[in-house]
Parts: C-alpha cells; structure tokens; sequence
C-alpha cells in the first residue's frame, strides 16, 4: 500500500483543546485509509499501524466519547455481526454505537460525513507520516496541529502558542514537543535578538523525516553558524 499522497485534516479536529494529541493523531491515521476498499478498519489492524494498543484504546475510547467517530452494527445476510464506522468532520452528540439494518457504505467499512461550508477548513498532512509504524500517535497529532498552524497570517510558532490548542499539560506536552525534534520533523534556527542572553526562533516543519540535518541552528551576532544535531548535543 502506497504511502504517498496527502490526507486531507480537517482543522476543526486539530483546534478541538478538548482531544489529546494521540486522538487527534488517530483521527488523522484513519483518515488517511479511508476509501481503500481492501482496507478494514479494526483496533488490531490499528494497533499494527501505530505499533501500540495502549494508545490506540484510550484514543479509540477518547474519539467515540467526543463524537468524532460513530459504530455501527448490522446483520449481513448470512446472519453474522458486520461493523461500519463513520468519521465525523465535526462532534455529534448521537449515540456512540447503534445498530442499524443498512450498513452498505459504497467503499470500505468507514466514511467521513462532512459538514457545510467547514469541510472547506482543513490541512493537508502526508501520508508517509501518517502511516510510519515509528512515529507515536502523539507526534503524529502535534504535527497536524503545527502543520494547519503556520498556515495562519502572521501566526508566530512557538511552543507556548501550539500548547494552547492542546489539552496536555506543560510536562506532556514539551515531553511530545521534544519527540517531534527527535524524529527529525521539525527543525530550530535560534537567533540573537541584541539583548543579552536574548533569543527568537524560527521553525522548519518537515513533510518527510531528516535525521541528517541539525535539530537546531545557531546564528550568531558576528554572522557566523553554529549547529547541533541532536538534542542530546
């Protein structure tokens, strides 16, 4: 199965501060199978992708408690269970499970239902990061976030302003942010501002992994470049 492409992450998702980034990490992974009719949607073929059942469940558990995805049961006509699902653009307040008497969706076992004019709000996220067995379902949330952030005019990227569409806690949330680094998307440049012991950055996001590059680029008062390649450094 190809990685390559693009998903499409609706935004309204990735500025919900009521989701955990390995939620809306998962929402994005789902997403981005959606319309493949060899593919199935289960928690085993989940826990294969993102390499961890542990997070997996809770955001699982966590997507059906918002609204964001919907579980259908039916009976096929040999009389055995059959299961759809549908991801939601935005929260819905029915039941998180229902059992239906159609559950014939035109390809694969899980649709989107979009809604209005929002499904016009959204951010392109690459499918070789959705789909990588290394990356945790976290980072894959935060990348979405940062990824539909610095597309905002004039938005200043900083850690401080990404935290405020999160639901982490300061400690979670720098312990991700950092995981981002070492996984070779997002890279520093750190400038002097003129005052002593004084610094801005600026951010690269990546759409493919470079562990070659430094993590963090120094530009010195005096012109000259420094680099470090690794946090660790």
């Amino acid at each position: 199965m190809s990685n390559t492409g693009f998903t499409i992450g609706y935004n309204c998702i990735l500025r919900d501060q009521s989701l955990s980034l390995a939620t809306k990490g998962l929402y994005l992974v789902v997403s981005s199978y959606i319309g493949m009719p060899e593919w199935k949607l289960t928690k085993n073929t989940l826990n294969k992708i993102c390499g961890t059942a542990y997070a997996v469940e809770k955001a699982w558990k966590e997507l059906l408690a918002a609204g964001y995805l919907k579980h259908y049961t039916a009976r096929a006509a040999s009389g055995a269970f059959i299961h759809r699902y549908e991801l939601m653009q935005e929260p819905s307040a029915s039941a998180p499970h229902a059992f239906v008497t159609d559950a014939d969706f035109v390809s694969g076992d899980c649709r989107i239902v979009l809604s209005g004019e929002s499904k016009r709000d959204f951010t392109q996220i690459p499918n070789s990061i959705l789909r990588s067995k290394r990356i945790p379902l976290a980072v894959k949330g935060l990348f979405g976030v940062v990824a539909h952030l610095i597309n905002i005019p004039n938005f200043s990227l900083n850690p401080a302003g990404v935290r405020a569409f999160c639901m982490e806690r300061i400690k979670r949330f720098s312990s991700i942010w950092r995981q981002l680094k070492l996984t070779g998307l997002l890279k520093q440049h750190r400038y002097p501002t003129g005052e002593e012991n004084s610094f801005e950055y600026q951010y690269e996001l990546l759409d493919q992994p470079d562990s070659e590059a430094p993590y963090l680029v120094n530009h010195h008062a005096d012109g000259s470049v420094s680099s470090e390649r690794t946090i660790s450094d």
